[in-house]
């Protein structure tokens, strides 16, 4: 007999009730997507494994090793029959490889390919998780609890004056990404911005933005307003923002150029209402007196036209001598940083006159001179010279870096460059993950696409640029404790994890073998060994404090335990 089941509800029910472990039995489906047709499968889990290990070459580019595709078998035994005889509840995993090998022309150093032989071969177990989200291992029933943890992206903290006598904060940032190196970036109690890789010895962040091929006029301009002063018959002139003449006194009557009447009379400061009026006029350039640009911090460096020596360095203060060596030379304007010291602190500035990456008068006079040697000319040769100049600093940046990280490996300017393009910006190294990428997207207001799951420059420039101002405005960091904040990772993600420890460790005798063994007579099966992959997957089934023996004390002590987060 059928039994009715009565509702005395007073509302009638609209939304059935969820079901409270879909959330652990989703992930795993969609890491597995056992059901989905192999050449349909998105880039998510195995799939996404497999893309990113393959394709595998040998060390002299003589064959590779390419993925196609991966299919399951059938579980041998049934859930209950793997409880009774105390076996693991798992469908054997196979996947269809390409060995492609070439031949290589002596003379040209052309590739030709030689051989093709695809084989599907063997690559250990996989549990398979039951229609109540748990794992038979061993004839026993295992629950992944799901993990909590912080969340990748990029964060910005204070110390709340903590570290220093003095009580000053201490701004920081951090860019976490899920797999790859961490990139912190700090302020000491000098106001000098440092940046740490993987928690190393410190550099001034201002190495790692010539790394990635930034000069510092670029970085100074990218940092900073810049302000321009034209030189006229011994008087200075600056282009009038409202900003910068707040403060100033007037070195002559400021004339309405509409009416002629006088907008400010000489000697008068300049205050926010008359820089109001001035704007409404029109008014482009105003003079100031000669104190009024002194110590002011130079954008780029001054050459001479007539001679063209170095009258001035980049970001170098105006001092009198200099501003003299100015006038003498003829030249008829310049730009200079806006600094007030309450809303745009000199902290970038001062970092970068800390760094000491740079080339000397006598390195670019010889780089001028070779250029020269090899025809070039007026505007081609200042191009050229900016150009060497950029790829030489940028070089010698990376190798500061190699050496911070590799303080034992002497380094050439290529294994540098290759080993810093590793760091960020190699998808097979380095992950930010989609939710990573969110993450930094809406922090710094960027159109990156969610797919980019590696750095790109912008993201490194504007997370400083952003902790810059949050540290001039004094400005509240994120809360790390914040929920918001943390993410879970679920079954799917965990295993997928491990997996992908597993074919690395799988990658390197793989790699191993192509070298060692007889190219001509290589088959797909005798490169993969499936052994590395099984053993992660077993250890982190059996051992690991995230994979739990059930509680079977009553039905609603599974469900909790199923549902679980941990911080482990």
């Amino acid at each position: 007999m059928k039994r009715v089941r009565k509702s005395f509800a007073k509302t009638r029910q609209i939304v059935e009730p969820p079901h409270l472990i879909a959330m652990q039995r989703h992930s795993y489906e969609r890491f597995l997507q056992r059901d989905t047709d192999p050449d349909a499968r998105e880039n998510f889990g195995l799939q996404a494994i497999f893309k990113n290990i393959f394709p595998l070459t040998d060390f002299n580019g003589l064959c590779s090793l390419e993925f196609v595709r991966y299919a399951f078998g059938q579980a041998k035994y049934t859930v209950e029959e793997c409880i009774e005889r105390g076996m693991t509840y798992d469908v054997p995993v196979k996947i269809t490889v390409r060995l492609i090998t070439f031949d290589v022309d002596e003379e040209t150093g052309v590739q030709s390919v030689r051989d093709i032989k695809e084989q599907e071969v063997f690559l250990g177990s996989l549990p398979l998780m039951t229609k109540d989200g748990v794992f038979v291992v061993n004839g026993t029933e295992r629950v992944i609890v799901n993990q909590l943890q912080r969340s990748p992206g990029l964060f910005y903290t204070h110390d709340n004056g903590k570290s220093h006598a003095s009580g000053k904060r201490l701004y920081s940032a951090r860019i976490i990404p899920v797999r790859g190196s961490w990139l912190d970036f700090e302020f000491d109690i000098k106001d000098i911005l440092y940046v740490r890789i993987d928690r190393r010895r410190k550099l001034p962040v201002t190495v790692l933005l010539k790394a990635l091929g930034y000069t510092e006029e670029e970085l100074l301009r990218e940092f900073y307003r810049a302000d321009t002063v034209d030189v006229v018959k011994g008087k200075f002139f600056l282009r009038f923002n409202p900003d910068t003449f707040v403060g100033i006194r007037l070195p002559e009557d400021l004339i309405n150029p509409e009416d002629g009447k006088v907008l400010g009379k000489k000697g008068r400061k300049v205050s926010k209402a008359l820089a109001k009026r001035i704007v409404q006029a029109g008014i482009e350039k105003v003079q100031v007196q000669s104190e009024d640009v002194l110590e002011r911090v130079l954008v780029a460096d001054i050459v001479s036209p007539k001679t063209g020596e170095l009258v001035a360095r980049g970001n170098e203060r105006l001092s009198e001598e200099v501003l003299a060596a100015v006038e003498e030379a003829g030249i008829t304007s310049f730009d200079l940083l806006f600094i007030n010291a309450v809303t745009v602190s000199d902290s970038f500035s001062k970092t970068l006159d800390k760094d000491l990456i740079r080339l000397g008068e006598k390195e670019r006079e010889e780089i001028k001179q070779q250029l020269q040697n090899d025809g070039l000319a007026g505007i081609e040769l200042d191009e050229a010279l900016a150009e060497e100049i950029r790829k030489r600093i940028c070089s010698r940046a990376q190798i500061e870096i190699y050496r911070r990280l590799r303080p034992s490996s002497p380094p050439t300017p290529e294994v540098a460059q290759a080993f810093f393009d590793k760091l960020f910006f190699d998808p097979y190294t380095y992950d930010l993950s989609e939710v990573g990428r969110y993450k930094i997207n809406a922090k710094l207001g960027l159109d990156t696409s969610i797919d980019h799951r590696t750095l790109t420059k912008e993201d490194i420039v504007q997370g400083v640029k952003h902790l810059v101002r949050i540290k001039d405005a004094l400005k509240d960091g994120d809360d790390i404790d914040h929920l918001g904040n943390r993410r879970v990772r679920t079954v799917g993600e965990l295993v997928e994890n491990q997996y992908r420890m597993g074919l690395v460790r799988m990658e390197r005798a793989i790699k191993e073998r192509m070298t060692l063994q007889e190219i001509e007579t290589l088959m797909p099966h005798d490169l993969v060994n499936p052994k590395p992959v099984t053993s992660a997957i077993k250890e982190f089934f059996g051992t690991s404090q995230l994979s739990q023996f059930m509680d079977q004390t009553n039905p609603l002590s599974e469900v909790t335990h199923k549902r679980r987060l941990t911080w482990l």
